[in-house]
């Protein structure tokens, strides 16, 4: 079962990289597998809309792929489209980056290939704002040159409070003796 919560369990975090992000900067943001990267960088993205900033959402994927995505969510082309060559499509994305102030976002960036690494570190240096979301990583590229936040994973009694939230928000009955247990 993939249950997704509503509440956040890392505000201190949340609103750190909310005025991180908003102060125009961006951020690498990595954590060991289940601890909470992905739910946390959704999180920020809801509270950076909310503040009216434009979020663009990618997978990794080859860069034609992300230039696809990328021009799509920025309007430049619909799927009915005949699609430029990735040189043209590459020049016209960057274009409209630099015209529409966006944060692009990025999770399992450790997933990225080298050029699509190097790429996204060119629109870094070109002041384009980055949120990535990763596994610990080798420090490399790209990712030597985003600031970094490494989650830790939160306090037994704080995930036992989680337990039990998740518990009642389904409708399952768990005793302070079942969730001491998991």
């Amino acid at each position: 079962m993939n249950f997704q919560t509503n509440s956040c369990y890392r505000e201190k975090e949340k609103n750190l990289i909310v005025e991180t992000i908003l102060g125009g900067h961006s951020l690498l943001l990595v954590g060991k597998a289940g601890i909470g990267t992905s739910t946390l960088l959704k999180f920020v993205c809801e509270e950076l809309e909310n503040k009216g900033a434009r979020i663009i959402k990618i997978a990794p994927n080859s860069i034609k792929q992300i230039l696809v995505s990328l021009a799509f969510q920025l309007n430049l082309y619909c799927e009915d489209d005949k699609l430029p060559t990735s040189p043209r499509l590459q020049r016209e994305v960057i274009l409209a980056l630099q015209n529409y102030k966006s944060i692009i976002v990025i999770d399992e960036a450790n997933r990225l290939t080298v050029p699509v690494r190097v790429w996204l570190e060119e629109l870094h240096e070109g002041g384009q704002i980055l949120f990535l979301g990763a596994k610990p990583t080798l420090a490399r590229d790209l990712f030597l040159k985003l600031p970094r936040m490494e989650l830790k994973p939160l306090e037994y009694e704080l995930i036992r409070k989680v337990i039990a939230e998740t518990a009642e928000e389904l409708q399952i009955e768990l005793t302070p003796a079942d969730v001491a247990n998991l």
